[in-house]
């Protein structure tokens, strides 16, 4: 009676070399996911090369074989390149900017033009003069005693004359009024009232000779 014939155990090297074939086959596309589980749990619970070879006999034979016949190869397995990907944190972190600078440019655009609503009629019904995308020159005359004015995204000039001083007064939203030597005419005997109402513009309180300089400069541009 001849001796039965004794399998040598196998040891983790083996059993990750064939895991490593198991992998390659579901990445393929050869295997599915249940059957790379079913068979790897096999894998490391194999004790001989028999139970190893079972699992990948009908597999495709790997690119490149190493050594005899039934022998897998056990050079070390490198990792593919991967392109780093953003995480969902990552896109919501960015986009947080540009939500926020866009809610932030609604509700500006929203206040201009509700402004521009609320002063447009005012900037209209002005007395004395207005400028809308504009400019406008208002000369005040000597004895006046105020003057009303409106300007929406435009520019006014008010020339108060020699001798009168200038005291603003009204409403100007986003907007800018410069009266430097109109409203520090401390040998002025007559006071006048420049009212302004409007929004998003420039209005300038000048003396006659301020108005001349101005003049001159735009000409020579």
């Amino acid at each position: 009676m001849e001796d039965e014939q004794i399998e040598v155990r196998i040891g983790d090297r083996e059993r990750r070399s064939v895991d490593a074939r198991l992998r390659a086959a579901l990445d393929d596309g050869v295997l599915t996911l249940t059957e790379y589980d079913e068979r790897t749990a096999k894998c490391w619970a194999a004790r001989t090369r028999e139970e190893l070879r079972l699992l990948t006999r009908d597999l495709p034979e790997p690119a490149a074989e190493n050594g005899a016949e039934g022998t897998t190869s056990t050079a070390p397995q490198t990792a593919p390149r991967t392109t780093p990907t953003k995480s969902d944190e990552d896109d919501e972190d960015e986009a947080k900017p540009g939500i926020v600078s866009r809610v932030v440019g609604g509700l500006v655009t929203g206040v201009l033009v509700a402004a521009g609503a609320f002063l447009g009629w005012q900037v209209i019904d002005s007395d004395d003069g207005a400028a809308v995308f504009g400019r406008q020159t208002v000369h005040v005359v000597e004895g006046q005693e105020s003057v009303d004015v409106g300007a929406l995204f435009g520019r006014v000039e008010i020339v108060v004359p020699e001798g009168m001083r200038a005291r603003t007064s009204g409403m100007l939203v986003f907007g800018r009024t410069d009266c430097e030597l109109a409203c520090a005419n401390d040998a002025g005997t007559e006071d006048v009232v420049v009212n302004v109402t409007g929004g998003l513009a420039r209005v300038d309180i000048l003396t006659p000779a301020e108005f001349a300089e101005e003049e001159a400069d735009d000409e020579d541009d």
